[in-house]
């Protein structure tokens, strides 16, 4: 039998390549995430206390485990000055929850679209330095989604009756934008993500921002409500808009 982890956050993107996974037959043991650090930037990050709960009543809805990374230091240096360290004790870490369960070799899964990976020279560093030590400790590994966009992720998704929702959006980059304009881009929040979706939120130009003179696009963030791996659709009590330096998100309050 084949066995293989991803990390898991519980949008549109890493919930596809695990239901992709699990078709192509794949026994996935455990999924993996951060355990959630305090944010002080206001960003939204897959190991924010907010997507925890998310990926937890994903977790309970599929009868998957989570394991949860510890990561030792703030959380900033993740991405910035521990990022050989971070990826090679992480790989520890998977490899070490993988023979307690009895499996001595795992794939690992990253779902990273090219629509992160081409556009955002960010991302692309961080890309190219996780390759760098997959390779390094002969991990086996598969970007299964670096051929993918944003465009094919949703027409996929919605194919295989995966619905998702939006649940984070960033702020305008320009500072002085009307009530109105704000208040429209607050109104993305909790939308289905459909086509129509998309290019209402490309029509808004908040796709992209200038940053180092570099065009970088500019994601939604999503959580699947329903999918043919959960038991029964989420159950959400409640919703309401908050605020962060960045972004305006959803706190969601699950039944």
């Amino acid at each position: 039998m084949n066995f293989a982890t991803l990390f898991y956050s519980g949008g549109k993107d890493s919930h596809y390549v695990l239901f992709k996974a699990l078709r192509k037959g794949y026994k996935v043991p455990f999924l993996v995430n951060f355990e959630p650090l305090p944010h002080s930037d206001g960003e939204k990050y897959f190991n924010s206390l907010y997507d925890k709960k998310t990926i937890e009543v994903h977790s309970k809805l599929m009868k998957i485990p989570v394991c949860y990374y510890k990561f030792g230091g703030k959380r900033g240096k993740i991405f910035k000055d521990d990022r050989g360290f971070f990826l090679s004790d992480m790989l520890e870490f998977i490899k070490s929850r993988a023979l307690c369960l009895g499996i001595k070799k795992i794939k690992i899964l990253v779902p990273w679209i090219s629509d992160d990976i081409s556009v955002n020279p960010k991302t692309y560093k961080r890309y190219v330095m996780f390759k760098k030590i997959f390779e390094e400790k002969k991990a086996d590994f598969d970007f299964v989604v670096e051929n993918e966009t944003t465009v094919s992720i949703i027409k996929k998704t919605l194919k295989n009756r995966i619905k998702s929702i939006c649940v984070s959006v960033p702020k305008p980059i320009i500072k002085k934008k009307s009530k109105e304009h704000i208040d429209k881009i607050k109104s993305f929040l909790g939308a289905g993500i459909d086509m129509r979706f998309l290019k209402s939120w490309i029509s808004e130009e908040m796709e992209i921002k200038r940053e180092g003179g570099v065009l970088v696009r500019q994601d939604v963030h999503s959580m699947v409500i329903s999918s043919p791996l959960f038991e029964k659709d989420v159950e959400i009590k409640k919703i309401s808009v908050c605020e962060g330096n960045n972004i305006f998100s959803l706190k969601i309050f699950f039944v």
